[in-house]
């Protein structure tokens, strides 16, 4: 599927031959050392991750290790620190036979695959093939009796070999050393795994992490299209997306296929651009080649002083790339220069490279993502769309889209998902005018049915449609930003457009200390754990005692977690429960039946902890925000809400200098003044200061 998506998403980029790829890429390797592996095959866990990032893979060799390592028992038996400190020189690599550095050179002296077993035994005792195979079953089995017997016909054929007894050290007897070694097999074999299982599997995770690299909005894309049925993996790609950069859109009836697909929305040299120009043409890349040595330099320093500037249209992009370009290089006004060719020329090797990796790229929700909008529903509106293109008004889907295929309820569905919006972008006005959108929709299709007995035949068809079609919009605002999260989260199972601890990052920072993916079981019994969350299910049940207590699932931007609140408990946070507020959740860690979960001491609304605790606020804005309205109807916001705690405002310039502005003016922090920030400034950030807010942990 990723394939596919760089196939339709990238038509100027050459076909990707997976197979073919190169095994020592620098910025999979990059990607590896950095553990930035969500999404990349078996390499996605916390424990996973902190693997990868310990051993900081430099060669394929080290992700086939990683996978044959991580398990319950070479992680419990020293084996990977051992691996880990060997690999970074902090420990001597010793081996336990000068006959098994060859062997073993490549896992640091530890045995890792059963392969190096059979070779080993072979190697030192001259078994064949078909006898070190009945000892790695007869290790495998751990029959006394039988591992009594190969442990002697080890030893004889250890001490029958020549190289073997001369090549032992002098601190033990041969046949002490045979009998030190058997011991060994016989400890490690039983964490031993196969080699080529894992070659197969770590092929698997070097090709995803290579696309991760290379080509991350198409692999994010297609992670969502096989996990739309997994909520935690979702919600985990969709905070991956963030990270990353990458924008994640809603459904929408002009843009959206079935699936989850990849669209171009303008270009930006960013830092990941500078990181891979660098690779491709300061390295030992093909690449490198197409462009001149004398343009390095200028070519750099103009990617630098243009980061993070959009641009909508190819053409503005690429000529003002080559003015500063040549600006810079001194050669002023040569417009058959070789950057010229370079930048200019469509069919240029360096002109596809730039466009390709400074154009910026959407996921967007497929249609088939939204709830209760059956295949058939879709495909009406999908033909719609192939038969008038794209649409320009709501009214217009309405007398198109066939409304035996695509009911009110269907309807309502789009809009609270954001389906609609590049047709009328008040999501609370198109949902209050549906009816009667529905009511004309019916007229204008019983008009232009033939014979039809009504005033529709006196009047001229164009007259008819105008009059029909003129849909009337309610004087009413748009869902306050928490609404349109919510009824997208209703619409589609997830938080799209936003999230709602978005709002309350400085208390995330402060207070938690782990998040849902507690669950995959890092942390120790009992360990004092804090979270922050929303509770998207709360059953509520009587113990033996008649006494209430709840099952509560917390979800965060990592995914979902499920623990008890017991009777003590939940007489005191009941309520709190039951709302959809964050909540700071705080307790200690449990297991049972191997599964994670937390006793809960305590809980907490953000919400109120913010309007007692925050003694300052921080409002951190792009200039580009900034106008005469939003200023005035910001001033006029904050008089309103006025108290006895500073705030400052630190606007962000187009050349990426942050204004600090500090009014003399105080103000009171609730909620209520958040949301009307929120709304005045949608793209603001805001941060608060607390000096005691760790104590609520």
């Amino acid at each position: 599927n990723t394939l596919d998506l760089i196939k339709t998403s990238r038509q100027d980029s050459a076909s990707i031959d997976i197979s073919s790829i190169p095994m020592d890429d620098s910025l999979t390797f990059d990607l590896f050392c950095r553990a930035d592996t969500i999404g990349v095959f078996q390499l996605e866990s916390s424990g996973m991750k902190r693997l990868v990032s310990n051993m900081q893979p430099s060669v394929f060799g080290d992700i086939v290790a990683i996978l044959a390592l991580y398990r319950p028992g070479p992680l419990g038996s020293g084996m990977v620190k051992d691996y880990v400190e060997c690999k970074h020189g902090r420990k001597r690599v010793i081996y336990p036979h000068p006959l098994m550095t060859d062997i073993l050179r490549e896992t640091y002296g530890v045995l890792v695959y059963q392969e190096q077993i059979i070779q080993g035994v072979q190697v030192l005792a001259g078994f064949s093939l078909g006898q070190a195979d009945l000892l790695r079953r007869a290790i495998g089995k751990k029959t006394p009796e039988v591992l009594a017997e190969q442990r002697l016909q080890f030893v004889e054929g250890c001490l029958k070999n020549p190289e073997f007894v001369e090549k032992c050290p002098k601190s033990s007897t041969p046949e002490e050393k045979a009998n030190e070694i058997f011991d060994t097999i016989n400890y490690f074999s039983g964490y031993g795994f196969n080699k080529s299982h894992s070659v197969a599997y770590g092929l698997i995770s070097y090709q995803t992490a290579f696309l991760k690299a290379h080509y991350p909005v198409q692999l994010m894309a297609a992670l969502f299209n096989g996990s739309i049925n997994n909520q935690d993996n979702v919600i985990s790609y969709i905070s991956e997306c963030k990270a990353m950069g990458v924008n994640v859109l809603p459904p929408d009836v002009n843009h959206s296929a079935k699936t989850f697909t990849v669209a171009p929305t303008g270009f930006r040299i960013s830092v990941r651009t500078i990181s891979h120009f660098e690779h491709d043409f300061c390295g030992t890349s093909p690449e490198k080649e197409t462009v001149p040595e004398e343009w390095i330099e200028p070519l750099r320093n103009s990617m630098k002083i243009l980061k993070n500037h959009d641009f909508k249209e190819e053409a503005e992009f690429l000529e003002i790339f080559a003015q500063n370009t040549e600006s810079l290089s001194g050669e002023l006004n040569t417009l058959n220069s070789k950057v010229n060719i370079a930048i200019f020329d469509l069919k240029s090797p360096f002109s596809a490279w730039l466009r390709r990796e400074a154009r910026i790229e959407v996921i967007r929700f497929g249609l088939n993502a939204v709830k209760n909008v059956g295949s058939k529903a879709v495909d009406a509106i999908l033909k719609v769309r192939n038969e008038h293109g794209q649409l320009t008004d709501f009214m217009e889907f309405m007398k198109k889209v066939d409304l035996k295929e695509v009911n009110k309820r269907m309807i309502e569905t789009l809009v609270k998902c954001g389906a609609f919006d590049s047709l009328h972008e008040n999501r609370s006005q198109l949902f209050a005018a549906i009816d009667s959108a529905f009511h004309l929709s019916q007229e204008f299709h019983r008009a232009e049915e033939p014979l039809q007995d009504s005033m529709f035949e006196l009047m001229d068809a164009g007259d008819a449609e105008a009059t029909i079609t003129q849909l009337e919009f309610p004087e009413v605002r748009n869902w306050p930003k928490r609404e349109r999260l919510n009824q997208e989260k209703m619409a589609l199972g997830f938080y799209v457009s936003g999230h709602p601890l978005d709002s309350y990052v400085s208390e995330i920072k402060i207070l938690a200390t782990t998040t849902s993916k507690m669950k995959e079981g890092l942390l120790a019994e009992k360990d004092k754990v804090s979270l922050v969350g929303i509770v998207v299910n709360n059953t509520v049940r009587l113990n033996q005692s008649n006494e209430k207590f709840a099952i509560v699932t917390l979800e965060d931007t990592q995914g979902t977690i499920e623990f008890p609140v017991f009777a003590s408990v939940y007489e005191k946070v009941g309520e709190l429960l039951e709302s959809d507020d964050p909540l700071l959740i705080s307790g200690r860690v449990n297991y049972r039946d191997e599964e994670v979960g937390m006793f809960v001491d305590n809980v907490h609304r953000l919400s109120e902890l913010r309007e007692t605790e925050a003694k300052s606020m921080l409002i951190k804005i792009g200039a580009e925000s900034l106008n005469h309205e939003s200023v005035s109807l910001l001033r006029k916001t904050l008089q309103k809400y006025s108290g006895d705690k500073p705030f400052t405002f630190s606007v962000q310039t187009p050349e990426a200098v942050s204004v600090i502005i500090t009014p003399e003016e105080r103000i009171n922090i609730t909620s209520t003044l958040i949301e009307e920030l929120e709304e005045i400034l949608p793209h603001q950030t805001l941060e608060f200061g607390y000096p005691s807010l760790k104590n609520f942990r």
